[in-house]
């Protein structure tokens, strides 16, 4: 469905909304010739420069560093977490502008296609996401001769920043020796002002000798925001009502960020300990949690139940086993090795069998990494 005929947004229903996005950009490129490619597990390990797939061209560098990519190239959308933001969260004062996860959006096709992959996203980005060119502005630097050529051909003038941003902020590395990346950025106007933030990138990927490969990036969540003007991205997912019990905006989006963080890495099969990289970093996320819990006095049933309602919505589990995994971890007591039939039959009777449950329970058919 186009954004244009969407409902208005609301945050109860933000992954409806965001797995309509992915379908969306999913089944355009499918529709041009694109492969699509599955998603791996966000700690799968696959690629040793990170901890957790952060990108989904993490996926997909085996086939431009083998020289395999298909004709018309794979498309896809990878559950990705991004920790850069975890070693301020124990300072009060810090205020995160990015939450940890979020789907990527990706295309890797190969260099010939440069001209006509760039074409094709710039079309899905007016047409499916409904954007005016008055809205988008092309972040690019004079000293990339190709990418000048190829924006000019396409953007009118009045739509590129030239080498506003340093130099680093146009080049990609990638963690592979000898082999990095030359971009420029697509930016969306912030809702309602004359200022924009970038949503993703178009990306040569070369080494001294040759180009590898051609990648669109984008990003899901940050493309929701400046849609539909959101404060914060940590709006595009359903953790609902910590804002009456927590007025700190700084603990709160950090809250947030937490609780979709660590379901998200349950989710994918991970439990926080001190036995490597990725466990010790959840556990982390979750110390976090709890110290926020604890600076707010947040009652421990509105968070389990905060919790709960964002299992239910996100991941379509009503079972609530994530949920009581974190209560253990935060509060390890006798009143938390209690099953959630409580918490389950409450929320029942508060929403009833309503119509959105299944509208849920259709979309988790369509979940990215199960």
């Amino acid at each position: 469905m186009k954004i244009k005929d969407m409902p208005d947004f609301n945050r109860k229903e933000s992954h409806f909304h965001m797995q309509n996005m992915i379908d969306g950009f999913l089944t355009y490129f499918q529709d041009r010739s694109c492969i699509k490619h599955d998603p791996v597990k966000i700690s799968s390990g696959i690629d040793p420069s990170v901890r957790f797939i952060g990108s989904h061209i993490s996926v997909l560098k085996p086939y431009f560093l083998n020289d395999s990519i298909p004709a018309g190239g794979y498309v896809m959308s990878q559950p990705c977490i991004r920790t850069r933001n975890l070693k301020n969260y124990e300072n009060d004062d810090f205020y995160p502008n990015w939450g940890s996860y979020f789907p990527s959006l990706g295309i890797l096709t190969k260099p010939e296609r440069l001209e006509d992959i760039t074409k094709q996203t710039y079309s899905f980005i007016q047409e499916q996401w409904n954007i005016d060119p008055h809205d988008i502005k092309i972040r690019i630097s004079a000293r990339d001769a190709d990418l000048m050529d190829l924006a000019h051909s396409m953007f009118k003038s009045e739509m590129f920043e030239i080498d506003t941003m340093q130099p680093k902020y146009y080049r990609h590395k990638l963690g592979i020796d000898g082999v990095w990346g030359r971009n420029f950025n697509l930016a969306l106007r912030d809702y309602g002002k004359n200022t924009f933030s970038d949503i993703g990138n178009v990306i040569i990927l070369e080494n001294q000798d040759k180009q590898l490969g051609i990648e669109i990036a984008l990003g899901s969540s940050t493309v929701l925001k400046q849609i539909y003007g959101l404060n914060h991205v940590m709006d595009c997912h359903p953790v609902l009502g910590l804002d009456k019990y927590i007025q700190n905006p700084n603990i709160r989006v950090k809250m947030e960020d937490t609780i979709v963080t660590s379901i998200a890495l349950y989710n994918d099969g991970l439990e926080p300990s001190n036995k490597g990289n990725t466990n010790r970093l959840m556990k982390k996320y979750l110390e976090i949690m709890k110290a926020c819990a604890d600076k707010t006095n947040l009652p421990k049933e509105v968070l389990r139940k905060t919790l709960h309602q964002y299992e239910l919505l996100e991941y379509g589990s009503n079972k609530g086993e994530y949920t009581q995994k974190i209560m253990d971890f935060i509060c390890p007591t006798s009143q938390n090795q209690k099953s959630n039939t409580e918490v389950i039959e409450n929320q029942q009777k508060q929403t009833g069998e309503s119509s959105s449950n299944s509208i849920i329970f259709t979309l988790t058919q369509n979940k990215l990494s199960r």
